[in-house]
């Protein structure tokens, strides 16, 4: 589902995956911004200079063009938005970490779901109400030794 993040023209491109233990991605980046928010399982995410945790029941923003690479501890079940950052140029340009609100799960959930159904500008909307965090906090992160 991610290969098709280059072909797909939307501002929003959301999905759900999940991951068995042990999972680790290769050092790779995307085009878009991403906030993956963690709902079962731990994953840890490093760049080339941090590394961060993400718990479940926490999300992490990754701006446009960040080389990351992604590990899985258990199981892992995430859901993740990757977005066009031009409509919202405030957000910020390093990684956060921050702890998902009651609301922020079933907004992103509601992203997958207008996606799958075709109902883009939906997303769009949705987003609108999750992407004004010009405040976002960052709960975890720490220099790679």
């Amino acid at each position: 589902m991610v290969a098709r993040l280059d072909d797909d023209k939307e501002p929003v491109f959301a999905i759900e995956s999940v991951y068995s233990t042990g999972f680790q991605s290769s050092l790779h980046s995307h085009e878009r911004g991403q906030i993956t928010l963690v709902r079962t399982g731990l994953m840890s995410m490093m760049t080339g200079d941090r590394s961060f945790v993400v718990p479940a029941g926490h999300a992490i923003w990754i701006p446009a063009g960040m080389q990351h690479v992604s590990h899985g501890y258990g199981n892992i079940c995430m859901l993740s938005a990757y977005v066009d950052t031009n409509p919202w140029p405030d957000l910020p340009k390093s990684c956060a970490v921050f702890q998902g609100s009651d609301l922020f799960e079933p907004l992103l959930k509601r992203v997958v779901v207008h996606q799958l159904r075709h109902q883009r500008s939906h997303s769009v909307a949705v987003c609108q109400a999750i992407f004004p965090c010009r405040r976002i906090r960052v709960c975890a992160g720490s220099a790679t030794p």
